[in-house]
């Protein structure tokens, strides 16, 4: 719905009461969950997943709902918490598609080889991450 219908929408639509009409704002379909095998190691499958609002899709953004403002920033920190500090180099919480390629290094939980002695910051010498001006 864009803000501006909101505003004069029949009731608040973020009343969590409250459910849009379909006929009004149709479901979009903005990707495919597949569950194709059962969890072979139910630990590492099912006991360290971490889901969370914070993760969407390109081109979505979180509406100005005070309950999912409050998850959007406390499932994240749940998961740190109960998982550390690494928890998205976790096989089941990393994409398969693109594997996150952040400079978070050490701590609990380094589950991906810790870069070995590569350094994590830039400028180096050393072959270690540059700077991609496409995103300055």
């Amino acid at each position: 719905m864009p803000e501006k219908d909101a505003e004069n929408y029949r009731y608040d639509v973020l009343d969590i009461t409250k459910v849009w009409s379909h006929k009004d704002y149709p479901l979009q379909k903005v990707g495919k969950v597949t569950l194709n095998r059962n969890p072979e190691n139910y630990f590492a499958d099912v006991e360290q997943s971490a889901f969370s609002p914070s993760h969407f899709v390109p081109g979505i953004e979180p509406s100005a709902d005070k309950i999912l403002q409050g998850r959007l920033f406390s499932y994240p920190d749940a998961q740190r918490y109960r998982l550390g500090v690494n928890y998205k180099q976790i096989p089941i919480n990393c994409p398969y598609k693109a594997r996150v390629a952040t400079c978070t290094r050490d701590g609990a939980a380094t589950v991906n080889g810790n870069s070995g002695n590569a350094p994590n910051y830039e400028p180096n010498t050393e072959g270690g991450p540059k700077e991609d001006p496409k995103f300055a």
